[in-house]
């Protein structure tokens, strides 16, 4: 019987990872570790990994938009909506800060 390839990302970085015989291995060279999360590049191949979070941060404290237009628009888009779209919305947000956009609505 085929053994089945379990695909994960890290749970710091975000970088796939899949488990192959019992090694997790660096999806973009196959390394049988990837150092990105403590040193911010895979030791064996070199891809660098980026912090998306840290990222999203900066553009969200030095973006020069209002805050209470971007709030305006983010509103106004949820409640156009479906309920599919909505559920995306909210993990998102569930992602990002740990409320959901609903609950973060309704404070």
């Amino acid at each position: 019987m085929a053994r089945e390839e379990i695909i994960v990302t890290c749970d710091y970085c975000g970088a796939i990872l899949d488990c192959a015989n019992d090694e997790i291995k660096c999806k973009a060279c196959g390394s049988c570790r990837c150092d990105a999360c403590d040193t911010g590049t895979c030791e064996d191949c070199g891809v660098k990994a980026t912090n998306l979070m840290e990222v999203f941060i900066e553009e969200v404290l030095t973006d020069d938009e209002t805050n209470e237009k971007k709030s305006n628009r983010l509103e106004h888009t949820f409640r156009r909506a479906t309920p599919e779209q909505q559920a995306v919305i909210d993990d998102v947000f569930m992602t990002l800060c740990g409320w959901t956009f609903t609950t973060l609505l309704e404070k």
